[in-house]
Formats: structure tokens, sequence, C-alpha cells
């Protein structure tokens, strides 16, 4: 593709650290992160990706909300592995792996090409250790997917003696990419003077045909998706970016998110608009950005030393460049074109960084938008280490120009300047997957127990409907619980997901959380609780539900679909009764609430643990077929959770309430105090 490899073994032990990082970032997704954050990236992945995707696989496109501000082109790859893997979780950390790797691969090619396999080493080396590049190696989302993409892209156009194939092809991975992410337009302009300026050929005609070629290719890809979006919405451009940029712009620091996009965000029609509200402060916002990206890009990716290291190579690098086209060249030969050629390649490809660095301004920072400049202050970092190495080889002793032995001190040095950051970012990785949030997947399997039907599930993120399979209503803002009863009826919401997350986001449901009362619209039914985070489940008193699996409603109403609101006794019972198993095996016995005993043939199967964090509980065990004695002692209150199940587990793996058909009561009685 470009001129072979400058160094063989060097892009061998490439591959092979390579390799490792995978297996290490592999381990790391498959072993540790089961669930996506919930303020972070995976938000889009459940609200939007993953639900895009599985409507793909239906070959269904009518919900244009999954592609209000992204194209169709990761849900597009998400469905394509899904269709494989029958999880989309599961294949968008695959995706990001792999993205990862093959970015990895892009990078020590495109800088060995351009500079040195040194160079290119010590870079694709850095990246690897670096904190925000390890976090989105694996995280489910399109940052590193949308990075494959752009430097597979530039790879090609960057190749020593590209063909018009090479443009075509970079042209459909451009369009691509633009279809993954919008903020792919960032390169267009940078690319356009490339084509343009940099292509090896004089022949303008060659030229016109590459730039054609590539333009060409780039609006095949992007035009069916303007059909199909003018099909959906009527408009072949739509997307509603400006909304993020009016947050960003006009609101940002003053107003709280949520409450922008529940109240403020329709009032915005255009990007003229939200720059017309105030151009001069868009003006001094977009500046006052450019000022404080870099140095907190900087500053979340690198520890001190190494962003000193960065600044003496980003002057080192302007001198070299100074020096280069001051330089007399009278000697035309095709090693010095060749190398001419190069240092051209290797200002625009810093000239595109520059330029999607300005374009940055119109977005306000997290790390993940800024993954495709790291290389960059990578490369300048090192640069002072490769002019080390050149110094030696020059001068000294004969053992120190050897190039095994400066070879040697120079990956030593960098060596040691990365352990410290390497050891870090794991580190940190670590931390991070230890503060995922677990507890809805504890959540996910008491929900699986419910009876069979969709069901609406109120939250602030769509985590908990998006693994348990349910439709995600987004909880509202409003000024009283009053209010959000009223608010539960209009919507048919069947249950309320609210934690620690929910409580600091709107204030006036905080009681919610710490008051499990039986309500007027709410029923308690699953609680998690450790010292830095509580949640509960409810369930709508207006729910349609069929069968609602609570236990007192069932035997003091004896009605098929009781009223969940009516006055329960509060005491301790006893409940007595045979279930039927009907086929022997192994059984998950399943039941929530805060006091209780189960046994089984008078062996204590299920009971509340002290110090758990859930009242939920499930317990594995192996039944013959047949009827079994059961005995249940439970307490009741309005002030308690009520009292949810049993369920089982069938050893077919079909999760339900134990069916009245298979449950027998022969006793139910009030227990003497």
């Amino acid at each position: 593709m470009s001129k072979p490899i400058k160094d063989h073994k060097a892009f061998m032990a490439m591959l092979s650290a390579i390799m490792f990082y995978l297996a290490g970032m592999a381990m790391l997704s498959f072993r540790y992160y089961d669930i996506g954050q919930t303020m972070a990236v995976e938000n889009d992945f459940y609200s939007a990706y993953a639900p895009a995707a599985r409507n793909i696989l239906k070959i269904d496109f009518s919900s244009p909300a999954y592609y209000e501000y992204r194209g169709i082109g990761y849900p597009l790859a998400l469905a394509f592995l899904t269709r494989i893997t029958d999880d989309c979780f599961l294949s968008g950390k695959i995706i990001s792996l792999f993205s990862a790797c093959l970015s990895l691969i892009l990078i020590y090619l495109i800088f060995s090409h351009l500079s040195s396999p040194l160079a290119a080493f010590l870079t694709t080396l850095g990246l690897m250790f670096t904190r925000p590049f390890m976090l989105y190696s694996y995280t489910v989302g399109t940052d590193m997917f949308f990075l494959a993409l752009i430097l597979l892209s530039l790879y090609l156009l960057l190749a020593a003696r590209p063909t018009g194939y090479f443009f075509l092809l970079s042209g459909f991975i451009s369009g691509y990419a633009c279809l993954t992410r919008y903020n792919q337009l960032f390169f267009m302009v940078p690319l356009l003077f490339y084509l343009w300026c940099y292509q090896p050929t004089q022949n303008f005609n060659l030229r016109l045909k590459n730039m054609l070629s590539f333009f060409g290719a780039y609006l095949i890809i992007l035009l069916p998706w303007f059909l199909l979006l003018y099909k959906m919405t009527g408009n072949p451009f739509y997307n509603l970016n400006y909304r993020n940029l009016a947050y960003d712009f006009i609101y940002l620091g003053d107003v709280d998110k949520d409450y922008f996009w529940q109240h403020l965000s329709e009032n915005y029609q255009s990007f003229r608009q939200v720059f017309s509200v105030d151009p001069t402060s868009f003006l001094l916002k977009f500046a006052k950005n450019l000022s404080r990206h870099l140095p907190q890009q900087l500053k979340t990716a690198f520890p001190p030393y190494l962003i000193w290291c960065t600044a003496l190579g980003a002057i080192m690098l302007l001198i070299r460049i100074g020096k280069s086209y001051l330089r007399k060249r009278t000697n035309n030969t095709l090693e010095i074109i060749e190398e001419r050629l190069r240092e051209k390649k290797l200002l625009f490809f810093f000239f595109l960084a520059g330029s999607y660095y300005l374009f940055s301004g119109l977005i306000h920072f997290e790390e993940r938008y800024f993954l495709f400049l790291l290389p960059f202050y990578l490369f300048l970092a090192f640069l002072p280490f490769q002019y080390m190495q050149n110094e030696m080889s020059k001068a000294g002793p004969s053992l120190m120009k050897s190039k095994v032995f400066i070879l040697t001190v120079t990956i030593a040095l960098c060596g040691a300047i990365l352990a410290p950051m390497a050891y870090a970012s794991y580190q940190d990785n670590i931390q991070w997957l230890k503060s995922l949030p677990r507890e809805l997947l504890v959540f996910k399997d008491f929900i699986d127990f419910f009876p069979t039907g969709r069901k609406k599930i109120m939250a602030r993120t769509a985590h908990l409907p998006a693994i348990t399979g349910n439709a995600f209503v987004q909880l509202p803002i409003t000024s009283s619980e009053k209010e959000f009863y009223a608010y539960l009826g209009k919507k048919g919401i069947d249950l309320v997901y609210f934690s620690t997350l929910e409580a600091g986001k709107r204030p006036a449901l905080a009681s919610l959380l710490y008051d499990h009362s039986l309500r007027e619209g709410l029923v308690p039914l699953m609680k998690w609780q450790t010292n830095r985070k509580r949640a509960v489940l409810y369930m709508s008193a207006q729910s349609q539900m069929a069968e609602p699996p609570l236990l007192p409603s069932f035997l003091f109403n004896r009605q098929k679909r009781p009223e969940i609101g009516l006055e329960i006794p509060s005491g301790s019972f006893i409940l007595t009764g045979l279930i039927k198993f009907e086929n022997p095996g192994t059984y998950g016995i399943a039941l929530a609430g805060e006091r209780f005993n189960l046994t089984l043939n008078g062996i204590k199967i299920l009971h509340v643990e002290k110090g758990s964090p859930s009242n939920f509980y499930r317990k594995n065990i192996s039944l013959d077929r047949g009827w079994h004695l059961m005995e249940l002692t439970f307490e009741l209150g309005r002030d308690n959770f009520f009292l949810t199940g049993p369920f089982w587990q069938t050893p077919e793996g079909k999760k339900e309430p134990i069916p009245q058909t298979s449950l027998i009561v022969l006793d139910f009685k009030a227990q003497a105090k």
C-alpha cells in the first residue's frame, strides 16, 4: 500500500505489543465490564445505538428519534455483529476492542511512514498506556470505531504513492465515518486542501480525477442515508445537534442539563437561531473553549513530566520545519524528493490535527472527543528522544555509535517515563470498573421474573429498561410528588426506578429514596442500599401488568387483578402450602421483601440476610418431581416493602412467578407475638 515498512522487526514487535494489549483489554472487558456507567457515553448506547440496531435487524426504520444526533453508521455495524452474537452489549465491546487495535496499528504505520519506526513505536506504545485510550478501548460507544475509520481513511491518503483506488476507498471510509459521527465534517476542509495541494502528481487532470474519486465515493455512501432521512422526517439533512450547541453556548453552568432537555431544548430549531441569540457571547465562548481544551486534554491524559516533554517536542518540531524550508536543496535525487514529500505529509498531518482542534471549540470538553489528538501529543513528547538518538549516533565513542546501544538507551529512558503512566492508567481504569452500577444487574434479575409482556420503566437513564428489554420513559422534572403521580397515569408507567442519581437531579422526589411507605401512586418492591448508593424500584398503582406478583394482594384480596392501593393488615403471618414441581432438576427460588423466611421440606431456603445490600434473594436448589411442603413467615405493614413473589426459574431456564396452579395454600394465619 505504501512503501515497504522500514523496519520489519520493529513492526512485528509493535504487533506483538498490540496483541498483548488486546488480551489485557479483553480481560478487563469480559471480566469486569458487565454494564455501562450511568452518567457517561453508555447513555447513548442504551438509549439510541442498541435500540436502533435492534430495529435495523427487524428492517424497521420508523424511529427517527434514534438518529437525531448521529447517523446510522454505528448502529448498522452493531446490528451486523449482533446478528452473530445475539447480544448488543457484547457486540459493542467487540467493536471497541478491535477498533482500538486497528487504530494502534494505523498510528504505527502512519508515523512510521512520515517519520521513523522508532517514533512510531514510542508513540503507539505511549498511546496504549494513556488512561482515555485504555478506557474507550472497551467502552461501548462510537469513539473507538470512529477513530479507526478516520485513521484508516487518512492512511490510505498518506500512502507513498496512492492510486485512484486508494482515493476511492478513502472516500467510502470517510463517508461511513460521517454516518457514524457527524463531526467527521471537521476533517473535510483540511482534506480538501490536502487533496489539491499535496498529491504527488503535478498533472492537473489526475489531481482532479483523484479529488472526484474521493468526494464521489464519499457522497455515494451518504446519499442513501439522506434519502432515508427524507423518507422518515421530510428533511434529508435532519439532525438536532444545534440543541447540543444551544446548551453548551447558552445554558451550560446556569441551567441543569435535564431541565434544558425537557423544557427548553425545543425552543431551538436551527444553528443560525442558536448563534443569533448573542453572537458576541457565542464567539467569546468559542474562544474560551479553545483556550481551555488543550490544558484539559493534556492534564487528563498525561502526567506533568510528559506534558513538559510535549511542549519541548513542539518547539523542536517548529525548529525542524523552519530549518527544512530555509535550507537550500540543490540536489534533487529521488531520496531527497521522497524526504520532502514525507515532511509535507507530516506537516499536513499536524495541520489536520490543528484544524480538528479549531473546530472543537464548538463542543464542550469530554476526553473522548479528543482521542484523535493524543497520538500527536505523544509524537511530540518523544521527539526529544529521537533527536538524542540521532546525536548519539553522530558523535562519541564507538560503543555509543552502536545502533543496539543507542536503541536500548532510548527505549529504556522512554520505558522509565511510560511505566508510571501505564500503572496509573491501569489503576484508574480498575477504579472506574469498580464504580459501575452493578446493582442494576440485580434489579434486572428481579424484573426478569415478572409476568411476560413489555413494560414501561421510568428512570433517569435507559440502562435498566434496555437490559430488561422494556420501554424507556424519561423521569420528568416535577415540582411535587402529586404532579409526578399524575404524570405516571398519563404515561401508563408500570415501574419506576429511583436512585441516588435520580434524587440529585429531581430534588422534589428525593423522599422516594428514603421513605418506602405505601403511597398513593407507588408500591415499593425492591431496594438496594450501600454506604455510597441507594436505589428503589416501585410499581405504579396504575400499572396494567397482568397479575402483579404481590403476595399480600393475592392473599388478602383474593382477586385476579387486585387494587394495589387498598389497605393491608400489619403484623406477622405464616403461610403454609404445597408447591408442585413438574420436572426434576435445579430450580432457582426467588423472593423479595424485608422480613421473611422461606422453607421447603423443613429446610431453610431463603431468609433476610443481615448486611445484604438488596432485599431480593434467590437460591438454586435441586428438587424431585412432585409436591413439596412450603412454609413462609413474613411481616407486613405500610412502612415495609411489599412481599414480591415467590418466583422460580425452571430447569429449562424459564423465569416466572410460581403459577397459582402449582401452589396450594393449606393454611394462612397471623403469627402470635
